[in-house]
């Protein structure tokens, strides 16, 4: 009987309430302590005979759905669906950041072309030269902020955001993604220099 029950997918308690007998006589039963009466006897036999159908007609026996696995499988697909929006807007995001750092250091390269040329031109040791040389030193340090190497770790940020969107998108297009108890997305690298890519979703 123990047998049958686990192929039902039912507790001891579950089981008992099915048959119509007690939880205590479903254990002692299991054990081999206690005969069952005959009403819960001719329950059992019909049970079996109705699983053996199900097995010939090949269906999976009826499957054990709780109020926490309901509960928990919601909880999974809010967690997707937000993880999904936020990725969606953070790539956007990050997208209009990079066009933007872009387009700033061509606007800095640019300046810097005209102040090396002005420098040129000014007599040396002027008050002239020592503003265009003051000019240009802060102009080198804001090419710094938006050069290529943030650049790249801001096309590497996008990366990130587009794979987050890519697996929570897989996940709900899955019909088995409610199997999952955890969900686990990857996580960007740490940044010594100022922690720039430390950003989580």
């Amino acid at each position: 009987m123990k047998s049958l029950r686990e192929r039902l997918h039912l507790s001891q308690r579950e089981y008992a309430s099915l048959i119509g007998v007690s939880p205590a006589i479903i254990s002692l039963y299991e054990k081999g302590d206690r005969k069952l009466p005959p009403r819960a006897l001719t329950k059992i036999f019909l049970l079996q005979a109705q699983l053996d159908d199900m097995d010939l007609l090949g269906q999976d026996p009826p499957t054990k759905n709780t109020a926490v696995q309901v509960q928990r499988q919601s909880k999974l697909a809010e967690t997707l669906h937000m993880r999904l929006r936020k990725a969606e807007i953070r790539t956007v995001t990050l997208q209009e950041n990079l066009a933007e750092m872009k387009q700033r250091y061509q606007y800095l390269l640019q300046k810097q072309k005209i102040l090396q040329q002005l420098a040129g031109q000014a007599a040396p040791e002027s008050e002239e030269q020592l503003v265009l040389n003051r000019i240009s030193v802060s102009t080198l340090k804001a090419m710094e902020f938006c050069g290529t190497a943030n650049q790249s770790k801001l096309i590497y940020k996008i990366a990130v955001a587009q794979a987050r969107r890519q697996i929570a998108q897989l996940l709900l297009d899955d019909p088995d993604w409610q199997q999952f108890n955890t969900l686990s997305f990857p996580s960007p690298i740490s940044d010594p220099e100022g922690d720039l890519l430390n950003d989580t979703l």
